[in-house]
């Protein structure tokens, strides 16, 4: 059975069971994770997959969250269920529980599709994006929030500390406001602020050897008819620039794939590595 007919039939059955599948899309640092609880709520998602884990109300279900990364490239690896291990899990206990609906947090459709895929759970059946739901000066501050090293675990810092204690800088309570009236009620939820081990001091620290790594990494999980060749990257006002060089299997076609490649390649360096990306330039140099 082809991976269309898959998904075809796991949402037909999804949607006979009542269970609806949302998704919140958002580059790195605009507050994705804070606001998760409040989407769920207002569509009735009973259950969130957020950066590698599987999350209930204020408990962890499942998982391994990429904020526990030690290194930026395990931390892609893991959001995006990487290891057959971490992805059978989150499998598992999915299939134990009884869902209302599910929201999947990602930074580009494509990154949201393999994690759908991985977990054979059907693909969204609406797309939310994060400046729907946010003003110009939220996501500013959230950016600044993120670039100081702090990122958010949609639960409390008594179920975070079960796993990650020493990522935790502070709990936080979220009680909705004006801005968030679209609820209709008021309710207080829990968060816990951390600090992953791949910043430091707030900073971060990342070499080129590092970058390449996940750009490679990039690559051979956006389509392995493109081959990796070489790269280089420089550094301009706090922006990166990447020069990729690739070959291709003929008959690929790649005015779409050259353009998605390079979203996918951006989103998911700012993601993880906090970075601004300026430019991503891609060079065919051979056909195979």
């Amino acid at each position: 059975m082809n991976l269309n007919l898959k998904n075809i039939v796991r949402s037909a059955l999804w949607k006979v069971q009542g269970i609806k599948v949302y998704a919140l899309i958002g580059k790195s640092g605009t507050g994705k994770s804070f606001r998760a609880q409040l989407i769920a709520e207002k569509f009735g998602l009973s259950h969130i997959i957020d950066d590698g884990l599987l999350i209930k109300g204020g408990s962890i279900l499942a998982g391994t969250s990429a904020k526990n990364a030690h290194d930026i490239f395990t931390a892609i690896q893991i959001a995006v269920f990487d290891s057959l291990q971490h992805r059978q899990m989150v499998k598992v206990a999915l299939s134990k529980e009884q869902m209302k609906g599910l929201l999947i947090l990602g930074t580009s459709e494509k990154m949201l599709r393999l994690i759908c895929e991985r977990l054979d759970l059907p693909q969204p059946e609406k797309i939310i994006q994060i400046e729907e739901i946010t003003t110009s000066e939220e996501l500013q501050l959230a950016q600044i929030e993120r670039q100081k090293g702090r990122h958010v675990i949609p639960v409390p810092a008594l179920e975070v500390k079960k796993n990650f204690a020493q990522l935790i800088i502070e709990e936080i309570k979220v009680l909705i406001g004006q801005k968030l009236n679209w609820l209709f009620r008021k309710k207080t939820w829990e968060k816990t602020v951390v600090r992953p081990p791949f910043h430091n001091q707030g900073r971060i620290r990342i070499s080129n050897t590092a970058l390449i790594q996940m750009v490679i990494h990039c690559v051979e999980e956006f389509n392995a008819q493109l081959i990796y060749d070489s790269c280089k990257i420089s550094e301009n006002q706090q922006k990166i620039k990447i020069n990729l060089y690739i070959s291709a299997i003929y008959g690929l076609e790649l005015k779409r794939e050259i353009p998605q490649l390079q979203s996918y390649i951006k989103s998911n360096l700012e993601h993880y590595v906090g970075i601004e990306v300026g430019e991503v330039n891609i060079k065919v140099i051979k056909l195979l």
